[in-house]
């Protein structure tokens, strides 16, 4: 059997890629260590695996069996050896990883089985190139409480074909669950874009309120202003109105006719109004020493 589009085998520790393969390690075609592999690099050829001389055909043929080509075991060690498959919009990731996994409760080899931290089975995959797997060989897997993905070489896709029979429950739980959880997150996000409107709103009001805060402001301060004009004129009002009663109380003060004669005396009767000469004389006798 032609080994050389083998592109993964065993050493001691992991499955390597011929990628990453060098003449340092030693190689094996098994899991159990028991069919070694000679690496194989040239200056012109790309580096490959061969068996060695002393392994018969017939060993390769009955490790590979009657359904399982190259291409076959190429993609199962390939998922072995990364432990994540992607599905849809999920991607399943395994703390551990095994190929040619036997499950003793159906009798029958999972091509590859992931693993969770506690050494549990998280699922397993079967890889399908030629044969597809029947109804009975689903009906045995329904029997297991893990999922079973197959994946196709040819379109490079994959389906579950078994949630497991006790896996069915808890699958639709978990559906639920999440179903529950969307629903969640869609009303949380309905609120929020009810909050934003609500927040936008608020906003428009405190831009109005703080535009009628500083008008009111204005209007206040123009009218302390025209109040305080107004005392101002008040003010002064007062003032000329005292005035105006001071010179009416300095008329009243010439009351006897005495004081009459006096002024026309001094003044000249037909040269001057008595309240003329009066009021003069009461404005000027704060200045002058005059004795009348």
């Amino acid at each position: 059997m032609n080994l050389k589009n083998l592109q993964w085998a065993y050493t001691k520790d992991e499955v390597r890629n011929i990628n990453g393969a060098s003449k340092d390690e030693k190689y094996f075609l098994d899991f159990n260590l028991k069919i070694p592999l000679i690496y194989c690099k040239g200056e012109i050829n790309k580096p490959y695996w061969r068996k060695e001389p002393n392994i018969h055909d017939d060993i390769i043929r009955e490790y590979f069996g009657n359904s399982e080509s190259v291409e076959h075991y190429n993609t199962k060690m390939y998922f072995t050896y990364y432990k994540k498959l992607s599905y849809k919009k999920y991607v399943f990731k395994a703390d551990s990883s095994k190929s040619e996994h036997y499950i003793k409760q159906i009798n029958k080899i999972i091509d590859v089985m992931f693993f969770d931290v506690n050494k549990e089975p998280l699922l397993g995959i079967e890889v399908y190139k030629t044969n597809k797997k029947t109804i009975q060989d689903i009906n045995k897997f329904e029997k297991l409480n893990f999922p079973i993905y197959e994946y196709n070489y040819n379109t490079k896709k994959g389906e579950f074909i078994s949630f497991g029979g006790n896996g069915v429950a808890e699958t639709e739980s978990i559906k639920g669950e999440i179903r529950r959880i969307n629903k969640l997150i869609s009303d949380i996000k309905n609120r929020v874009r009810g909050s934003d409107r609500h927040i936008s709103v608020l906003q428009k009001g405190v831009e109005l309120e703080k535009e009628k805060y500083f008008k009111e402001k204005e209007e206040i301060e123009l009218l302390e202003f025209e109040i305080e004009v107004f005392k101002n004129e008040f003010n002064i009002s007062r003032e000329i109105q005292r005035i105006e009663e001071d010179i009416i109380g300095l008329e009243k003060t010439i009351e006897t006719q005495e004081e009459i004669d006096i002024y026309e005396k001094a003044w000249g009767k037909e040269n001057i109004n008595l309240r003329d000469i009066h009021k003069k004389s009461r404005y000027i006798s704060s200045f002058t020493d005059y004795n009348f």
